[in-house]
């Protein structure tokens, strides 16, 4: 049986909504169990958005990371860009009367759409317009909880509350977390899932996987991705430009055999290393060769995405030291926001693993009993 997204809610209470002017968040994920988009089913049940929103990425999900999006148009519909307007969007909701949010999240806190939601919902209280998320799966379930909790002073728009790097929040539980942290004063509401539990990865939902973003085409891709991601904070190609993004990783100067060896030994839970070469089509190395090492995600309840990168960059420490460099965006480490700190960064440098471990495990509990507050599921 598939799990049934809350834009299927429309269907049943569509009705209360017919007459007022809608906003619409949305992207290309955005379907049915039964494969409809989420602006047809408005369309046909009478509530043709007056505007779409859309988060990082566009309407159609294509856009690289971090660039902008500019003018779209879909379903002959004007689309505004949540991303490239952040905090100017309000001028373009004053006619608005409820903004409707339906995103396909991924469960990692750099990922962008919380970002976007949280925009919205200011906006959206300052205005007074009601805000109603659908409700869809965190692809790495509601069960996992783990990584750092952001130190306020790392907040960004890839960082955007202090809470764990993998939340273990659906996005509408998410809003509710905001409302109650931020003291974000907004008529908010979820229409909720049908046969989503916990402990459900993506992958046994029933539903189709459509990528929310170029650089995760495969739930896969979203399984790795919270380790992998922090090698966007460095000179080593995180995948991007390759059929594998975010599940293999590597640089000109990388050993992939010696590598891919060393990590097998330390027998990581959940995960197997394997030898890789590829020459990237764009981003990090175009059109030139790289070797590293591909993640081969065997068991995704027993893997660890804060363990295994932290052991990955250790080991990537040991040998290429001298290569590796921190990027650095508008004077801050990249790395450094991804992180939500900067003990990532200095700890590997320090070659201090254990006390970065012990780092990590701070304020999780606390922060894990104020989302089972906001459980919906």
């Amino acid at each position: 049986m598939k799990v049934k997204p809350g834009l299927e809610q429309i269907r049943k209470v569509g009705s209360r909504f017919k007459g007022k002017k809608i906003a619409l968040l949305t992207h290309r994920a955005a379907y049915t169990s039964d494969f409809q988009h989420a602006v047809d089913l408005f369309i046909e049940n009478g509530l043709k958005p007056k505007l779409l929103l859309s988060p990082e990425h566009g309407i159609f999900s294509s856009k690289a990371d971090g660039a902008m999006v500019g003018r779209e148009v879909f379903k002959g519909i004007e689309v505004i860009s949540i991303y490239d307007k952040r905090e100017r969007v309000k001028e373009d909701l004053l006619d608005i009367e409820i903004i409707f949010v339906d995103l396909q999240d991924v469960g990692v806190r750099c990922y962008t759409y919380i970002s976007a939601l949280k925009d919205i919902m200011k906006a959206a209280g300052e205005l007074g317009i009601k805000v109603v998320v659908l409700d869809r799966p965190n692809p790495l379930g509601g069960e996992r909880v783990e990584g750092p909790v952001l130190d306020e002073r790392y907040i960004s728009y890839v960082g955007v509350a202090p809470i764990p790097f993998i939340h273990g929040l659906t996005i509408g539980e998410m809003g509710y977390l905001f409302k109650d942290m931020f003291k974000i004063d907004v008529d908010y509401e979820v229409f909720k899932m049908e046969g989503w539990k916990r402990d459900m990865y993506f992958d046994e939902t029933g539903l189709p996987w459509i990528p929310p973003s170029p650089g995760l085409p495969c739930f896969e891709n979203a399984l790795s991705y919270p380790a992998t991601v922090f090698f966007e904070g460095t000179n080593i190609s995180e995948g991007r430009g390759t059929t594998r993004p975010f599940i293999v990783f590597g640089a000109p100067w990388i050993n992939s055999i010696k590598l891919a060896e060393e990590l097998n030994q330390k027998n990581l839970p959940g995960v197997y290393f394997i030898p890789a070469a590829f020459t990237p089509c764009a981003s990090k190395y175009k059109d030139e060769k790289c070797e590293g090492v591909e993640l081969l995600v065997f068991n995704k309840r027993k893997f660890t995405p804060i363990i295994t990168i932290v052991t990955l960059f250790y080991e990537l420490f040991q040998h290429y030291v001298e290569e590796i460099e921190w990027l650095v965006s508008k004077g801050n480490y990249w790395v450094d926001l991804l992180w939500g700190g900067d003990t990532f960064r200095t700890h590997l440098e320090a070659q201090a693993i254990e006390t970065l471990f012990e780092e990590v495990g701070k304020g999780l509990d606390d922060l894990k009993k104020i989302a089972q507050e906001v459980h919906l599921y």
